[in-house]
């Protein structure tokens, strides 16, 4: 294969930054390796990103400042079956209704420009969804005034806008099961010209423009990944998160 159609293969299946070069995985700093290869975006060891990145490759949290997994039934824990590289993170709860399992981690306030959210999702098709909320942004270290990817019952996925009041996307939305899924979301910060769009695998799922983006309570301060909340018993896995100013 010529690297111009490996290049115009990646293109279409890209997610986010890609540098659409030929990669040996078993060289890229997240398999253990040097990294001598060329650099592949979409791994958060070879990413330098404005805000936050990391390849869940361990539960040391070096990246994070801390996690909510308070009850015996929210479980936060490490797999070895990953996107990329090591591993990843697997994220349960067997609670009803309110739950969390989830990482967090600060970045300096945001009350204007852009953020680009990202991270990959195993969804098993035995998993209910209930206001499942794998990636979203707050504007504090709780969870109020979210803006984040939200599951629903129906399997549809949204972008949840709390700022705004408003889901962009619908039930013809739906999040793919049983295997890795990008899902990437934009917030143009704004109380009046504020813009919010999200993808699925590269592809735009919605977007709504002319909205309030901007939180009462100040700026989005804080990035959550895994089950950052959920109305019923479920599990999923999340690798590779990132959080910038460009996508």
């Amino acid at each position: 294969m010529s690297a111009l159609k490996r290049a115009l293969i990646l293109v279409l299946v890209s997610c986010g930054r890609l540098d659409f070069l030929p990669v040996d995985v078993s060289s890229s700093p997240d398999a253990g390796g040097g990294g001598s290869a060329a650099l592949d975006d979409t791994v958060c060891d070879e990413i330098t990103a404005t805000y936050f990145c990391d390849g869940m490759e361990s539960l040391a949290l070096a990246a994070w400042d801390g996690e909510d997994a308070s009850e015996p039934a929210e479980i936060i824990e490490r797999v070895t079956t990953g996107y990329r590289g090591a591993g990843a993170v697997r994220s349960a709860t067997t609670l009803m209704s309110s739950s969390t399992a989830v990482f967090r981690a600060a970045f300096p306030t945001l009350v204007s420009g852009d953020l680009f959210m990202r991270a990959y999702v195993f969804l098993p098709a035995s998993s209910a969804t209930q206001d499942t909320i794998p990636l979203n942004a707050t504007a504090s270290d709780r969870f109020r005034a979210q803006a984040g990817i939200m599951i629903g019952t129906d399997n549809s996925v949204v972008f949840n806008v709390a700022a705004a009041g408003i889901r962009v996307g619908g039930i013809s939305s739906q999040f793919p099961r049983d295997r890795w899924v990008c899902i990437e979301t934009h917030l143009l910060i704004d109380n009046v010209a504020g813009l919010a769009e999200f993808w699925i695998d590269g592809d735009l799922y919605g977007s709504r423009a002319g909205i309030d983006t901007l939180p009462d309570a100040g700026g989005y301060t804080h990035l959550y990944a895994g089950l950052s909340w959920t109305a019923t018993p479920t599990e999923l896995s999340i690798d590779e998160v990132v959080a910038d100013s460009k996508r």
